[in-house]
């Protein structure tokens, strides 16, 4: 396979796993303007992260292995047309249920370009060190939701009455997406037995058994606050610091999104164990502190815990991704893959869900603060289960 042909295969699987992710956080910065205009709910505003989180599932558990029979490519662009259907749902929105449906949509989306961009991705770097490889397979879909509600928040800010706008600038960059999908390479050699792919099947590799208890919590901690963030970035500006600006929900989400790419990029210095233990216990101490913030309503203290958090993330996800894919064989790395992203996937849905739930009963302090408490006792699990592993570790030289 020609160099050129996977360089160009890797440029466009990165840039495509970044916008489809960028399209799927266009939403959110402006959920406040949309609860206004179409008298949206909380409780459904809640439930737009749970419909986008149960499209990501039910695209890893059934299609993930899809791509192994019937091509990276194919299903790489299968998932970028997944995400303009998205956007144009978007685009016509006028009540709640078709918000709830364009995120199902585009968790579909985002589900199969979690396994199969990825995997193009790790695939054809190959003329790049592991290190470039390994975080932008890890940051790109963080940075895309940056890039997306960034861009989203800036639009509604200048264009107030003209907020499909944004939706509109990333139909025409995936378009773009496609053709230059279209022009790649394939990594894998095709074969028979796609039907039965489809069936459900999430099988862990005997090598990694021992290692998914703490990755499995830092997967879950970490993607839990992202789905706060996810859902209630705008909430939180206006309600907690009087902010009404999409451009300001926008900073917030970003804020949890794009320094995650930094702490991607340094995990490399850190050994599983360690980048677990570091970033965990950073990671909890950052969101407590950030209830600190809420209850003093200093939005400087809240944004700089937030930073923090999201580098912790960067370091703790990437390493554990990385520690989980590192002794399995290629062949195994779908499947890896696919377990991860449902963990995580479950990790912010679940919550979110709950979340919606709650907020028929409790106040958006109270529901912030029961998501400080979860993603810092999960956090502390981490931190327990990492210590014994080495004790046991040290015990038995």
């Amino acid at each position: 396979m020609k160099s050129n042909s996977l360089k160009t295969t890797f440029t466009f699987a990165s840039l495509s796993l970044i916008f489809i992710f960028a399209a799927s956080a266009s939403p959110i910065p402006t959920y406040v303007q949309l609860q206004d205009r179409f008298k949206i709910s909380n409780g459904t505003i809640s439930m737009t992260a749970v419909c986008y989180f149960l499209g990501s599932i039910i695209a890893l558990v059934i299609f993930s292995r899809l791509s192994d029979y019937i091509g990276r490519k194919f299903v790489a662009i299968i998932t970028v047309m997944l995400s303009l259907v998205g956007l144009g749902l978007l685009a016509t929105l006028n009540n709640g249920s078709m918000l709830l449906l364009a995120r199902f949509i585009q968790g579909l989306s985002c589900g199969l370009g979690s396994s199969t961009l990825s995997i193009l991705i790790i695939e054809s770097g190959r003329d790049y060190s592991s290190g470039f490889v390994s975080a932008v397979a890890g940051s790109a879909i963080l940075l895309g939701l940056a890039v997306g509600g960034l861009l989203s928040g800036l639009v509604a800010e200048v264009e107030p009455n003209f907020q499909s706008l944004t939706y509109y600038i990333l139909m025409v960059v995936l378009v773009l997406m496609l053709l230059g999908l279209m022009h790649s390479a394939e990594t894998v050699t095709t074969r028979h037995g796609a039907v039965k792919s489809l069936k459900p099947q999430l099988n862990l590799p005997d090598s990694i058994k021992k290692l998914i208890v703490p990755a499995t919590g830092c997967f879950v901690a970490t993607w839990a606050l992202g789905g706060y963030f996810q859902a209630f970035s705008a909430t939180v500006s206006k309600t907690v610091f009087n902010l009404n600006s999409p451009l300001v929900a926008a900073i917030v989400l970003v804020a949890y999104m794009a320094p995650n790419m930094f702490g991607s990029r340094i995990s490399s210095g850190f050994s599983m164990f360690t980048g677990q233990l570091f970033g965990m216990s950073t990671f909890v101490l950052s969101a407590l502190l950030m209830g600190v913030g809420i209850l003093l309503k200093s939005f400087s203290l809240f944004l700089v815990m937030v930073i923090i958090a999201s580098i912790m993330q960067g370091i703790s996800y990437t390493t554990s991704m990385n520690g989980l894919l590192k002794p399995v064989l290629q062949t195994e790395s779908t499947g890896v893959i696919s377990v991860i992203y449902i963990i995580s996937y479950a990790g912010a849905g679940i919550p979110s869900f709950v979340a919606g739930q709650l907020s028929r009963y409790l106040n958006f302090y109270q529901v912030t603060f029961a998501y400080i408490i979860f993603v810092s006792l999960v956090g502390v699990f981490v931190i327990l289960n990492v210590l014994l592993q080495q004790h046991k570790i040290s015990s038995s030289v």
